[in-house]
């Protein structure tokens, strides 16, 4: 994984291939609370073919030093437009994932070279149950099972979640998390939504368990430039249980915007 230094630390991130291709789109994935790049690996693997994709391990998450306090989901956005302005990335597709997406609206919201965005698994608010807060404070291995299954629809066969690469990707410390949590339970875009100018796709899960589809299908309705689908027989890790149905919709939303981009006539 290549690595760049923020606030004398350092931050890591995954790359579908490389070099990036100046005339590909960019899709720069953001993961949600404890997690990490793996959450998209589904997609880096799908999607390098035609598409750069950089996927990264917030401060404090995954391989990446905790480089500055990120006390709420304003600040992790901070960060990420600084991560981004140091890799040199503009006009880039934002793909967030449940907290991730909140810091992609964020960043949507304040506006800059961002060309469209992907929410996955998220609301204009992030509800946070207490009974899961108390559980992450008493007991880390009650708290890891409960999250298993909260986060996959019963439909997802248990084997597969055993083995998927999105649970094991919750290693941050439990004081990470902790933060993770406050900072969701604390974040509303419910009245800035108007300032996210951009075509937005919006994708959930129909047994989602932290993020009801209701909130996120009214997430799709009320942005200004969005479309949505709720996909049946999936939870909140739904980019990780019906990943191809998933890529099939991110290929069909950015190859859509990349078509009506104005074409720069050569002189000649």
């Amino acid at each position: 994984m290549p690595e760049l230094s923020l606030n004398g630390g350092r931050v890591w991130y995954r790359l579908g291939s490389e070099p990036l291709l100046p005339d590909r789109p960019t899709l720069v994935f953001v993961h949600g609370a404890g997690a990490s790049s793996l959450t998209w690996l589904y997609q880096l693997r799908a999607l390098r073919q035609s598409m750069n994709c950089v996927s990264i391990d917030l401060p404090g998450h995954g391989k990446s030093d905790e480089c500055a306090k990120c006390a709420s989901i304003a600040d992790y956005a901070e960060r990420l437009a600084e991560i981004l302005a140091l890799l040199g990335l503009e006009d880039v597709v934002l793909v967030g994932h449940s907290m991730g997406a909140a810091v992609a609206m964020e960043c949507l919201a304040k506006g800059g070279s961002y060309s469209a965005g992907i929410l996955v698994g998220a609301g204009p608010t992030i509800p946070v149950s207490r009974m899961i807060t108390e559980a992450l404070e008493t007991n880390i291995e009650t708290w890891s099972e409960m999250m298993e299954d909260l986060l996959f629809s019963p439909a997802t066969p248990r084997r597969f979640v055993s083995k998927s690469h999105a649970a094991s990707s919750l290693q941050a410390p439990r004081e990470v998390i902790r933060d993770d949590f406050v900072a969701c339970g604390a974040w509303s875009i419910a009245d800035r939504l108007a300032n996210i100018k951009v075509p937005c796709l919006v994708i959930g899960g129909r047994d989602d368990a932290l993020t009801p589809s209701p909130i996120i299908e009214a997430l799709g309705r009320t942005l200004p430039n969005a479309k949505f689908e709720i996909i049946d027989d999936a939870g909140h890790m739904v980019m990780v249980e019906r990943h191809k149905r998933v890529n099939e919709l991110i290929i069909e939303f950015v190859h859509r915007q990349e078509a009506h981009k104005p074409r720069v006539r050569s002189r000649g």
